[in-house]
């Protein structure tokens, strides 16, 4: 559930609460959204026990409860969730439902200030400013305060006037004061009608301008981050729509569903991160014939993450996800065939697996077939053949491979050497590469200008011929490091 979700079912209990006495009992719809939250937060929902907690801790559709308000904003803020982190603080820092420890108050403002929460950010800025569960610290308390105050938060905004008004954490400033107080004198008739007219006798007609203007400013960045809050919170909105789309027809049983599913709990996109359940869920594709998800089993068992290590297994799911022709599978178990890991070693194997994921466009699996042919492992050493294959890959944007095409030209490897190609490559892979940037910027002194301006053109050809397969690399180099990064090599 998201923040809009949150608010919508406070602000319609709210209203609920107004229409009748406190005492008259609850209405069908309030008993109905009770038991809706309560159901949700007995079932782990985290924005649902911090809606809880609010609900008994404002007698809102249910008793008033202080001590049972702190248990839900507990088991929400323990889980992560900025609103419970932040209500949490609260109860520790009022005493409500709890022994007051301002100290523990700070703990629990500071997890969510840093999750970017407002409320929060502007309790730990008062903190500082007062000395109260931390050592007061005027610096520190800007900081935060300066963070609430530039996501609207008119009562950090008022503090923030204060403190340049005084030179508190900062050095004195009245056109800043000005600024501040102004911004949140839109929501606080005191500081409209009181504050500010006594900070303006002590400033001429040019500061007051100056500080109309910055508050101008003020107001500009304000609307921004609420703008890019909104998206965000859309963003995050539509990954929840998508797992509970991808829960559903998992459930349903079917295997692409279940892979997505698996992933999302894997990185953690729409629920908290679980590699057991991913694991799980990965499991119920792979036994439906899905070569992605096996492909991904593997690299679990491989590594043994969210289940425990088998690379039996691991060997297993990648051959059934080879036989169906699904490139990254047949790559790595290609590489154990090279290195006799789990398999008994066989080049002859290894390679006949690489040369089915390379003529599939697999960059990675044509550069480990042209290291063959360069050191003359498992096939006859064969330079121009080694290059081919390099440039296969460097076409599609791998700029290890890039690097190694300039490198067969430019060590003598293969003749006639082309220094304009080797140019080229070394300037695709600049992108990326540091070295290769040190590369080009070394061939390039000893160049003749014929010799540069025909690397430029070939390089221009390369990009003409094969620039929307180098641009895409990108996607196909990220879903490849995270099998990378699983199975540990």
């Amino acid at each position: 559930m998201n923040l809009a979700s949150r608010l919508c079912i406070v602000i319609m209990l709210v209203g609920l609460m107004q229409l009748s006495p406190a005492n008259a009992g609850m209405t069908a719809k309030e008993v109905l959204q009770f038991k809706i939250e309560k159901s949700r937060a007995e079932h782990g929902d985290a924005v649902s026990q911090d809606n809880l907690g609010i609900f008994y801790s404002d007698g809102l559709g249910v008793t008033k409860d202080q001590v049972i308000a702190f248990s839900w904003f507990m088991k929400s803020a323990e889980q992560g969730d900025a609103g419970g982190q932040h209500n949490l603080g609260n109860c520790y820092l009022s005493g409500e439902g709890v022994k007051k420890d301002a100290e523990a108050a700070v703990i629990w403002f500071k997890k969510a200030a840093d999750q970017g929460n407002a409320n929060a950010q502007h309790k730990l800025g008062y903190c500082y400013l007062n000395g109260e569960g931390v050592q007061l610290d005027y610096k520190q308390a800007v900081f935060w305060l300066r963070k609430a105050a530039l996501q609207g938060d008119h009562s950090a905004q008022a503090k923030l006037g204060v403190c340049f008004d005084m030179g508190n954490g900062v050095i004195a400033d009245r056109i800043e004061a000005f600024a501040y107080f102004k911004i949140a004198s839109d929501n606080d008739s005191f500081i409209r009608n009181s504050v500010l007219p006594e900070l303006a006798k002590r400033m001429h007609l040019g500061q007051i301008t100056s500080g109309e203007n910055r508050a101008g400013e003020l107001r500009k960045e304000i609307e921004e981050a609420k703008i890019n809050k909104e998206a965000k919170n859309n963003r995050d909105a539509d990954v929840e729509r998508r797992f509970s789309t991808y829960l559903i027809q998992a459930q349903n049983g079917h295997p692409v569903a279940q892979y997505n599913l698996a992933e999302s709990y894997f990185y953690g996109v729409g629920v908290p991160k679980d590699r057991g359940q991913a694991a799980t869920w990965y499991r119920k594709s792979a036994d439906q014939g899905y070569a992605m998800a096996q492909t991904c089993l593997a690299a679990c068992y491989a590594r043994g993450e969210g289940i425990q290590k088998n690379q039996s297994e691991a060997i297993k799911l990648y051959k059934d996800a080879a036989k169906q022709g699904f490139s990254e599978a047949q790559y790595w178990l290609g590489n154990y065939y090279s290195d006799g890991r789990g398999v008994e070693k066989n080049k002859a194997e290894a390679l006949r697996l690489w040369n089915q994921a390379a003529i599939q466009d697999h960059p990675i699996a044509q550069v480990a077939i042209g290291r063959c042919y360069q050191l003359g492992d498992g096939v006859n050493k064969d330079p121009v053949e080694a290059t081919k294959w390099y440039r296969m890959s460097a076409n599609q944007g791998y700029n290890f491979a890039q690097l190694l095409v300039a490198s067969m030209h430019l060590n003598g490897e293969i003749t006639p050497r082309d220094d304009s190609e080797a140019y080229a490559y070394l300037i695709l892979a600049c992108k990326t590469l540091s070295m290769a940037s040190e590369g080009a910027d070394k061939i390039e002194k000893t160049m003749s200008p014929e010799s540069k301006l025909k690397g430029q053109r070939k390089l221009e050809e390369l990009i003409s011929l094969h620039g929307t397969r180098i641009d895409s690399f990108e996607a196909f180099w990220n879903a490849h490091e995270r099998l990378k990064i699983r199975i540990g090599h």
